[in-house]
This record gives structure tokens, sequence and C-alpha cells, in this order.
């Protein structure tokens, strides 16, 4: 949910906000079932939840070898066989998709120039390897579409069953974004409010991108050209995929968090999946789930992790500090999760603006870590 931890980024976001909005509805969709079994071999999927960290690459990598066909989570892109066949070397690759496409561009390019290491040698041991993720794939159109006709456009996106729901939802998400960050400025209580606004959109955005990809998955099940063992990458906070690729396909799935291991050692045993307040609260939504004071609750968590995170900086495990990215994260749920609302909101006010270890310390001063 957090705004600042996007997977992906576009060169731009969708600026044509028209007044014509598009129904979406994807609560009743139609559910299909897909027979599992591929020239006499049942199908086992494992869905590998990970953040893109290169602390998890090893994790992945594990898993990965154990697989015939490995699902990334991302657009596709021309580019991409070419890179896997060593025609582009990983760091040209990173440079052509960033100038030639929209929404292809790596928020994490370290992890992804490492990773498209680990997927060429999966490629060379003969695993079939595709990137399936049919939100963005639509997106990228979209902005194809815009960048050739402008706003002339937009009438006949709204009208295009497939990518005008995907533009009233990014455009709903760069609205509320942009309030976010509007009022993240002023009042605790309108940061609040606009956290779980954001939640809310987002929710309703993994909804959609989240039935777009496991339709898409399913039938390449059916079609023959997903067999055996199958990896599937998917962010941490799309755990409803598991749950909807049982609805479509009957074999066996099951999933695991890729850095659970570590996990476990770093929090003493205590945390085997850490989810921050904000991924909470957007999964609540997510479920139709409500409670207000919860919600408020969790916002308000969410705004001083946020405040204390690192922020756009790629981290590089080291012998000293091999899980960088996941140490910071337990620290960070645990410390906001001895917080109320009215000491997230005292808190607020006296870290707000300051340099990040500053604040960092005001905070642990102030809770008695």
């Amino acid at each position: 949910m957090e705004p600042i931890a996007s997977t992906l980024r576009s060169r731009r976001p969708l600026i044509y906000i028209t007044i014509k909005f598009c129904v979406i509805d994807v609560s009743d969709s139609d559910k299909f079932k897909v027979m599992s079994r591929g020239r006499g071999r049942m199908i086992r999927i494992t869905i590998v939840f990970s953040p893109h960290w290169i602390e998890a690459i090893p994790f992945m990598k594990r898993r990965m070898k154990e697989s015939d066909a490995i699902i990334l989570e991302e657009p596709s892109n021309k580019f991409f066989e070419r890179m896997l066949n060593g025609i582009l070397a990983p760091d040209d690759y990173i440079h052509k998709i960033s100038e030639e496409t929209y929404v292809s561009v790596p928020a994490f390019p370290k992890f992804t120039e490492r990773l498209c290491e680990v997927l060429r040698e999966m490629r060379d041991k003969g695993k079939r390897i595709l990137q399936v993720e049919p939100y963005f794939d639509a997106l990228e159109r979209i902005y194809e579409l815009i960048d050739a006709r402008g706003k002339e456009s937009i009438r006949d996106i709204l009208r295009d069953p497939v990518l005008g729901p995907v533009y009233k939802t990014e455009k709903d998400a760069y609205v509320a974004l942009y309030a976010y960050y509007m009022t993240f400025s002023s009042s605790f209580g309108a940061a609040v409010e606009s956290v779980m606004e954001y939640a809310k959109v987002d929710s309703r955005r993994i909804k959609l991108r989240l039935d777009m990809r496991s339709r898409r998955i399913a039938e390449l099940v059916k079609s023959g050209e997903l067999r055996g063992r199958i990896y599937i990458e998917a962010g941490d906070i799309h755990q409803p995929l598991q749950d909807l690729l049982r609805d479509k396909i009957d074999g066996q799935i099951d999933s695991c968090f890729a850095l659970e291991k570590p996990s476990l050692e770093i929090s003493r045993g205590e945390v085997r999946f850490p989810q921050p307040p904000g991924d909470v609260l957007t999964l609540m939504y997510y479920r139709g789930e409500r409670d207000p004071e919860k919600e408020r609750l969790l916002a308000a968590r969410s705004i001083i992790k946020i405040i204390l995170q690192e922020r756009e900086k790629e981290k590089v495990p080291s012998e000293k500090d091999p899980f960088p990215h996941l140490a910071e994260r337990i620290f960070l749920i645990k410390l906001v999760n001895k917080l109320d609302y009215a000491g997230c909101r005292e808190l607020f006010y006296k870290i707000r603006g300051l340099p990040r270890e500053r604040a960092k310390k005001i905070a642990r001063e102030f809770i008695g870590m």
C-alpha cells in the first residue's frame, strides 16, 4: 500500500483526468476452473511472496531451481528474450526498458540486474520463463495510445473492456496519491484520512490486478504452456493471489515468504511474514473488512513508519548486514506496533520534517526501545 514502495515505476503518471468514469466491478467475475494435468504431470504451483530486495534473490533462486517454469510479476517487453538469450547484458537490458517502455522501468535496478543474471542461469538449465502481468501490459498500451493521440484517445480507452477499468483504477490511484502527499504536510488527522483513502483505492487496484493475472495464468495452464512445477513471483502484499488461483486451477497450490527463515532469525522466532501496517490496512479493505478504530490506528502507524524508513535507497547486503531491508522492516514494525493512536499523533509532530536518523532516535526514546 505504501506509496514510496512501488515495485514498478512509470516514466509519468496518468495525468488526463476525465469527468466520464468507467465502472469497475470484479467481485462477480465469472470463475472458471482449469484441469491441471498436462501430459500426465500434475501441476504444482508455488507462489513466492517477496519484495524486490537483493537480499531475497538467493532464496528466490533456490525455489526457482526446483521448478520447471518461472512466472515473473512484471509486464512483458520486447527486450526480455534478448536478455535471457545473452544478446543483451543485464545492464543494457535495464537501460533499454528504462528508455523505451513506460511501465517496465525498474524501481530497484540493482535487484533487477542481479535477478536477470539468475534468470539467464535458469534459462540455461532449460526452464520456461514468462512475464505475466496483464494489468501493466494494459497500462503500457494506455500510455502508447495517449502519446500517439493525446486526449482524443481517452474516449476509446474508456470504451475498451480491458483498458477502461485499468485507466479508471490508475487515475483514481494517482488522485489519491496526490492527495496523500498534499495532506502529509498538514495536520495528522488529514494525513490519516488520506492514508486510509489511498489504501481503499489501492485495494481496488490490487483486486483488479490479481484478477487479471490469475485469469492469465489459468489460461496458460489450460493451453498446456505451463506444466509441472511452477514458480510464481508475487509481491508480498499480493497474498490473495493464492485463493484466486485455487478457484481457477485444479492442482497443488502452495505459497511461502521468500525471507521467512531470516525473518524468524532476526525476530527471534516472533515474525514469519513481516507485514507493514499499511499493507495490513490495504488487505483489510481488499477483504471488505471494516473496523474504523483499527483502520485509523493502522493508518497512523503507517505514517510513522513511512517517516522513519529509508527513502528510495536500494541497500546492498554485506557480511556485516546480510538483510538490511528485512531487518529495518522488522524493527520499524515492532516500533510502530508499540504506539496507540494518540502516541502516533504526538510522535508525528515531534519527528515530521526531521532527518531520518534524528527522527529515529527521537522515536526510540519516545517509545523506550
